[in-house]
């Protein structure tokens, strides 16, 4: 799920400068990758505590999160 993130997270910077998108879909693309990033570490705590099913659910929700900012950005 990691790997999933992190090619997600590659992704964005390509779909912005191919898609420009507005001002405002730039803000909120950049709250979905802080948000993103938040729940990503918060996942990494968790997994360290030994709940990998809980990290998973969290890399999987920090993802998705990835995801809004693609389509944000004009990425279906």
């Amino acid at each position: 799920e990691l790997a999933r993130y992190e090619n997600y997270e590659e992704l964005i910077p390509l779909a912005v400068e191919q898609k420009q998108p507005s001002q405002r879909a730039l803000e909120l693309i950049d709250s979905f990758i802080q948000k993103a990033a938040k729940i990503r570490e918060e996942g990494r705590a968790v997994a360290a505590k030994g709940d990998h099913k809980m990290a998973i659910l969290a890399m999987q929700a920090a993802t998705s999160n990835l995801q809004r900012a693609l389509r944000m950005a004009g990425i279906n």
